[in-house]
């Protein structure tokens, strides 16, 4: 007998809905098989689309680890071929690639250097013809990139004069242009005065912002560093970080108030462990019922800013956001929330107020069965498509929240209406148990939050912001140093990440921001109103310069 190998057999994919599976049950009892014979073999059969249907649902979420783990473009259903042969179409984008180059005006950072002819000037004579004259042009361009490592340090050795009768000390001046110390921590208690580590606005920054935006630990920070001839251990660069923590903790406080009386809101959540915390919810005398922690972002449109917070503990989004709205005016009117359809974004929200949900998340849903080869959803992601389009179309005219609502009545709610009566009609020729099912009763559901943007003016379609901000730079921060160790660590990480994120959102540059709360910190302490993210620069305009106190003196 010749025994072929697993990847010599080839099966033919047989399709069976249950009508078909009790027809073909009903043949079999009535063949000559014996009673056992057919129970065996309906069981057989049963326990092969059970095992298929497991692997339908299974495919997906090994699908969604891939994607997580890999990354993923954009979800065009052009990416999928049609055929073998055919090769998947890019994501789109008609516009021309530039290959990332970047012009000399590219380069705002960049130190420029105006070099002179060595032989010729402005109007001498052409060597080359020995007729025209020279006229100066646009300059031609070189590039030089150094490396170095991301804190650089500068080491004065001051002149000291010491008395051999009285001692008197007398110790030579720093130069005008030294930043030795730029931290203001003139209101600080005596055991609180920054260091020679962290008296140097800037360099606190750097730390704080490679740990808690760029991703970078102080573990790799501190080995990029020793390894340049510039030690700075991890200890030190906590002292660095809680410089920064300091200067705007007041801020975040303003940050908190003011968000609570925004228009928009949009949360989201993700886990993230904060160690300590987890130990004693875990430990066998703690009766807290919760035991994980997790990082809530929310975004709130105000008059000013979008603000964004960042929430990092056992609370939920929907927590947070109920402790922010217990903040706002009560006779202010009814805020609108964007989120996705968990139940964690509203678990504790009260029903004064308007929830819409992620539409991204539906197509999203839809996008995944059809990836796995269920053409039966290409028309509903044709239609979600064109409200895309006319939210597009609103984006790019400028228009106001009433006019916008205008225009997706008129041009998205037929859509809309095509879409729901495809969810009404598709449940006849759908399983119970099947994955589309499930998808269908998931936008069945959802349906009145998912088409809000229909009668709420200012309501968008998705909740992008929110899950941008859980991605980039919290994602960038758990994925680099994994976890907190205490809940000050988680506090520290939450106010510095509010901070940059808000800056981001207000157009300002968050490494500037940081740097000048530090160098005015006591002015900041007196008045934090004018020093948020959106109007500091007005503030810094009329303040006064800061002043380098380098504890030197002749004495």
């Amino acid at each position: 007998m010749v025994q072929l190998k697993s990847s010599q057999v080839k099966t033919k994919e047989i399709h069976l809905e249950q009508g078909d599976l009790d027809s073909l049950c009903v043949r079999i009892k009535q063949s000559n098989l014996s009673r056992n014979d057919v129970a065996t073999v309906v069981s057989l059969i049963q326990f092969v689309l059970d095992i298929r249907q497991m692997l339908e649902k299974k495919k997906g979420s090994i699908l969604k680890l891939l994607k997580r783990i890999f990354g993923f473009k954009s979800e065009s259903k052009q990416t999928r071929p049609k055929n073998p042969d055919e090769k998947p179409n890019s994501s789109g984008n008609t516009a021309p690639k530039t290959k990332g180059r970047n012009g000399r005006d590219d380069y705002p950072g960049a130190k420029t250097q105006k070099v002179d002819h060595q032989c010729y000037q402005d109007g001498d004579t052409c060597p080359e013809c020995g007729r025209g004259q020279l006229r100066e042009s646009d300059p031609a361009v070189a590039y030089e990139w150094q490396g170095h490592a991301p804190l650089t340090l500068k080491v004065y050795l001051l002149q000291r004069f010491l008395c051999n009768w009285c001692r008197a000390s007398f110790t030579a001046s720093l130069p005008d242009d030294a930043q030795v110390k730029t931290v203001d921590d003139s209101d600080d208690e005596a055991t609180d005065k920054s260091r020679r580590c962290n008296a140097n606005a800037g360099a606190n920054t750097i730390v704080a912002m490679m740990r808690y935006v760029y991703g970078v630990p102080n573990y790799r920070l501190a080995t990029i560093q020793g390894r340049r001839g510039l030690p700075l251990p991890e200890s030190t660069q906590w002292h660095m970080i809680h410089q920064v923590y300091l200067a705007g903790i007041h801020i975040f406080e303003r940050m908190i108030q003011h968000s609570a009386g925004g228009d928009l809101f949009k949360n989201d959540e993700t886990p993230m462990v904060v160690s300590d915390l987890v130990l004693m919810l875990k430990a066998s005398f703690s009766k807290a019922k919760r035991k994980s922690t997790r990082t809530s972002v929310i975004l709130s449109r105000t008059p000013e800013a979008t603000i964004v917070l960042y929430f990092t503990g056992t609370a939920l989004a929907g927590e947070n956001l109920a402790w922010i709205l217990d903040h706002r005016d009560p006779g202010a009117p009814e805020p609108k929330l964007m989120c996705d359809a968990s139940k964690n974004n509203l678990y504790g929200v009260n029903d004064k107020i308007i929830v819409g949900n992620c539409l991204d998340h539906l197509r999203r849903k839809f996008y995944e069965l059809w990836e796995r080869g269920d053409d039966r959803v290409s028309q509903v992601l044709s239609w979600i498509g064109k409200v895309y389009v006319v939210d597009t179309m609103a984006k790019v005219q400028n228009l106001s929240h009433s006019e916008r609502l205008q225009l997706h009545q008129q041009r998205s709610e037929p859509w809309v209406a095509k879409i729901k009566q495809w969810l009404d009609g598709a449940p006849e020729h759908v399983e119970e148990n099947e994955a589309l099912g499930d998808v269908i009763a998931y936008a069945t559901r959802h349906w009145p939050e998912f088409t809000t943007f229909l009668t709420v003016p200012g309501m968008p379609l998705a909740n992008i912001e929110a899950e941008h901000a859980v991605r980039s730079p919290f994602a960038r921060h758990r994925k680099a140093s994994g976890r907190y160790k205490t809940e000050h660590g988680a506090l520290v990480g939450d106010i510095i990440m509010s901070l940059a994120a808000t800056c981001e959102k207000a157009g300002e540059d968050a490494h500037h921001y940081l740097c000048k709360i530090q160098e005015h910190r006591s002015e900041v302490y007196r008045d934090p109103e004018a020093w948020m993210p959106w109007n500091y620069r007005e503030t810094l305009a009329t303040a006064d310069p800061p002043q380098s106190n380098f504890a030197s003196s002749n004495k």
